[in-house]
């Protein structure tokens, strides 16, 4: 409903000389600066704001009837019509009406449109038929030009309504005096409310049993069901667990590892308090990490220094609570202007006299910014929600408004979980949904993981382990004669795939696989499996996912030894059953079977995680290692769960033959982008390329593996590309930049395993031609019918590519005696001579901006 004042009565129209029209003008707004009187045009024209072009109804001297003031041709060119004239020309020089809701851009206007601009009385039926209506109307009275400025400003008014309300002082909640001594000491786990229990030792002067928490904290009660609900509750931000300068991460949280209240259905402490509240629990609801004092130090005072926790539960630190809060980076978004509310219900009122929660974890303070808090792997949270606000607007020249009333209320928070799933009552989800819904920045998401660890499969363990490595502690051993053919987490490198595998086991001097797993039990940690027998072409995937582990039978296709001595030698075998529908090391320990030590690099959630597979290095030598012109195209479809830091890039082996294998994750190259491993080079002028694949260890029936010429590195580039897959061969090519991919071929089932297929790929001018042989180049059949791309630039790439179509398995493929033959020459070395054609074999290994 609308509380109107009164506005200015619009004039009755009437003809008058342009003389009389400026003097009413200037009656009515006051000190409006009228310009003189110019002398007459052959043609006078009207200029406006463009917020003003609803009020330009016709070609008249006057605008209609009922019109607030007067404005005739005679004015002249170049008449600028000021907006707040504009303004109040339709609405009137003074106008003020209600809103009950929150302060938003649409609330507003609805609440302006229908109390005001609606109303016959406030706004001229001129106006209200004229060109933009409403809303044309409302950038008016906010001085705007558009729909982006006026927003902004309606930010500013509604800020200023916030700002400028009453704030209750955070320190009338526990009414210990007014300069936040007390709640300092509080909030890092001291004062009586902390450190007393309840005794009947001595009774109290009442008889009552002293220390009684509810009793010796009443003004929270008072305050929660007063200011808390129908006030804004100052931060307090003076304090320096709050200071607001280094609270970044846009959030809050406590931990507390004791309960000291009985019979409230939270905690183990209970009644008589002399017997059986002496250091009792909280209910558990996380795992403590550790507690980095120097973060704390600006509230402790703690000397620098980490705390170690390692284990949960009773068999670690013990029940520990934590229970948080967290804003928008918007200071109008109600989590920001009600956070002092949420503070104190949470540290105050429902945890501590609620549920008699208190102390602070050793070294670290018992509330404070994430930043200064324990690392754990999950905190509860609270959110604020609005019952009721009440603004009242006013306009007099400017828009300003005043909250005049409000309620909220206090509920469990809403999250969005790491894989998309709905995740209440979870710190790190909560801010994840603030990250999704544009409140907070993606930066503040994720560096919140270092604090708040737990994300789907990860534990403390893992958490600890990436923070002692930013110090400089990581796991070590001896990797010398030794080639990484798989890890993750900390021991993160690019997976080599079932080919690259298979080839360096096959030369390796022993056939002997280490598993390092600093995170497994002390018989687990380095253990090495001697394969006797390779039954399977997935041998590597048996490893790191259990693919086909049953046709790998212990004691006759492998054995698992604790040292490498005892592997090569082959004595001490382990003598546990191994289970063979597990992941290795199946259960399997020295004597007894040992459970869960496996690590399924499908899954983070299953088991181990900081894992790495190691194959002895060949005696004819090898290379495996990421290269300039080996990259992984467009986003690579890695498994999220898989590779924590969503990196997992290509891997490129040369062998003693120079026939290079490529391993790849990768979406497809097709459609509107690609995602694909790219062995490339520079390239200029018509072009051929040709290559033998030896192997190819398809994924999916969409995995690919042949030659390209690119544009671009860009994902979205245009590209022409000749391969093979699961059946046939194919040509695909996209002409324009980000767009739909086209496809020929797929025909065929040739058994390219056992013979190898031959492609090439041919460029005359902007005309692409793909065709393959399987006898070794004496005979071609065409793949596809030619295509035309035109690029832009007159340089390109040329390489192998290789995509697995698949987010959990690696494809690969081994090629062969690849050439290039392209009209330029871009090196001094080449034998043919300047501007001849050149061919040159493509390696990994040098610069590929050379020929």
């Amino acid at each position: 409903t609308a509380q109107l004042s009164a506005f200015a009565k619009p004039q009755q129209a009437h003809k008058s000389s342009g003389e009389q029209q400026r003097k009413a003008i200037k009656n009515n707004f006051g000190s409006v600066r009228i310009p003189p009187k110019p002398k007459p045009a052959p043609t006078p024209t009207m200029k406006f704001h463009p917020a003003a072009t609803l009020l330009l109804l016709a070609k008249t001297s006057v605008f209609a009837e009922d019109s607030a003031y007067f404005v005739d041709s005679s004015f002249g060119s170049g008449f600028d019509l000021p907006r707040d004239l504009v303004a109040t020309s339709c609405t009137g020089t003074h106008f003020d009406f209600m809103l009950e809701g929150s302060c938003t851009y649409e609330n507003v206007l609805e609440a302006f449109t229908d109390n005001i601009f609606n109303d016959p009385i406030s706004t001229p039926q001129s106006c209200r038929d004229a060109p933009g209506g409403a809303e044309q109307a409302f950038f008016a009275v906010l001085g705007a030009a558009n729909k982006t400025e006026a927003k902004a400003a309606l930010h500013a008014v509604c800020k200023g309504a916030f700002d400028s309300y009453p704030k209750t002082p955070f320190t009338e909640a526990a009414e210990k005096g007014d300069d936040l001594a007390f709640e300092q000491h509080y909030y890092n786990g001291g004062t009586d409310w902390n450190e007393e229990v309840e005794t009947a030792y001595p009774l109290g002067s009442d008889g009552e049993n002293t220390n009684y928490l509810k009793a010796d904290s009443l003004s929270v009660v008072n305050f929660y069901n007063g200011p808390a609900k129908y006030s804004i509750v100052e931060w307090p931000g003076s304090l320096p667990n709050f200071d607001l300068d280094t609270c970044n991460l846009n959030s809050a949280y406590c931990c507390w590892p004791t309960d000291r209240q009985a019979r409230d259905n939270n905690g183990n402490c209970n009644r008589p308090y002399d017997v059986n509240c002496i250091d009792k629990d909280p209910a558990d609801n996380t795992d403590l990490c550790f507690v980095d004092m120097e973060h704390g130090v600006k509230s402790t005072g703690n000397d620098p220094g980490t705390l170690f926790f390692p284990f949960d539960g009773d068999q670690g630190e013990g029940p520990i609570h934590c229970h948080g809060l967290a804003w928008s980076d918007d200071p109008n978004h109600p989590f920001s202007v009600y956070k002092g509310n949420v503070l104190f219900y949470v540290s105050m009122y429902d945890h501590m006299n609620q549920r008699g929660y208190v102390r602070n974890v050793p070294g670290a303070p018992m509330c404070a910014c994430t930043e200064q808090m324990p690392a754990v792997s999950r905190s509860d949270c609270t959110e604020i929600g609005v019952e009721r606000e009440t603004f009242e607007f006013g306009y007099n020249g400017v828009l300003k408004a005043t909250l005049k009333d409000l309620k909220v209320r206090f509920n469990s928070c809403q999250g969005i979980n790491d894989i998309g799933q709905s995740d209440g009552n979870d710190l790190w989800p909560h801010v994840n949904k603030l990250y999704r819904e544009g409140e907070v920045t993606a930066e503040t998401t994720a560096t919140l993981r270092d604090t708040i660890i737990g994300e789907i499969g990860v534990t403390c363990d893992d958490g600890t382990r990436e923070y002692m490595s930013t110090k400089g502690y990581k796991y070590s051993h001896d990797e010398t004669g030794w080639v990484q053919v798989a890890g993750r987490e900390e021991f993160l490198s690019p997976a080599v795939g079932n080919l690259m595998f298979d080839d360096l086991l096959d030369k390796s001097p022993n056939k002997i696989v280490k598993r390092i797993c600093p995170g497994c039990v002390d018989t687990h940690q380095q253990i090495y499996a001697k394969i006797l027998n390779n039954t399977i072409d997935t041998l590597f995937e048996w490893f790191i996912m259990n693919r086909d582990s049953k046709l790998m039978v212990y004691g006759t296709d492998f054995k698992i030894y604790s040292t490498y001595e005892d592997a090569k030698n082959g004595v001490n075998e382990w003598t546990s059953d191994y289970d063979a529908g597990q992941i290795f090391p199946g259960n399997s320990g020295p004597t007894v079977k040992v459970n869960n030590q496996f690590s399924d690099f499908r899954a983070h959630s299953r088991h181990q995680k900081n894992v790495a597979y190691y194959v002895e290095e060949p005696a004819d030598g090898y290379t495996i290692t990421p290269q300039d012109n080996v990259e992984q195209v467009g986003k690579p479809q890695c498994h999220d769960n898989v590779i924590r830091n969503g990196q997992c890039g290509p891997a490129a082996y040369l062998d003693s033959n120079g026939d290079i294998t490529l391993s790849t994750w990768g979406k497809n190259i097709a459609w509107n982008d690609d995602s694909f491993t790219f062995m490339h080079m520079k390239a200029d002028g018509d072009t051929t390329l040709e290559v033998k694949i030896l192997a190819f260890d398809h994924r999916s029936g969409s995995s690919k593996a042949g030659i390209m010429i690119r544009e671009s590195l860009h994902q979205k580039s245009k590209n022409v590309a000749a391969y093979i897959r699961e059946k046939g061969f194919g040509i695909t090519s996209r002409s324009s930049y980000g767009g739909r991919s086209w496809e020929q071929g797929h025909g065929g089932s040739v058994d390219y395993s056992t013979q190898g297929v031959t492609l090439r790929l041919r460029k005359k001018d902007h005309v692409f031609h793909a065709s393959r042989s399987l006898d070794d180049g004496v005979t071609w059949t065409d793949i596809g019918n030619p295509v035309t791309v035109d690029f832009d630039s007159a340089s390109f790439y040329v390489g192998l590519v290789v995509t697995s179509q698949s987010h959990e398995r690696i494809g690969s493929a081994k090629f062969q005696t690849f050439a290039a033959d392209t009209h330029i020459c871009t090196s001094t070395r080449s034998i043919y001579g300047a501007g001849a054609p050149i061919v040159r074999k493509l390696l990994p290994f040098q610069d590929p901006y050379e020929f």
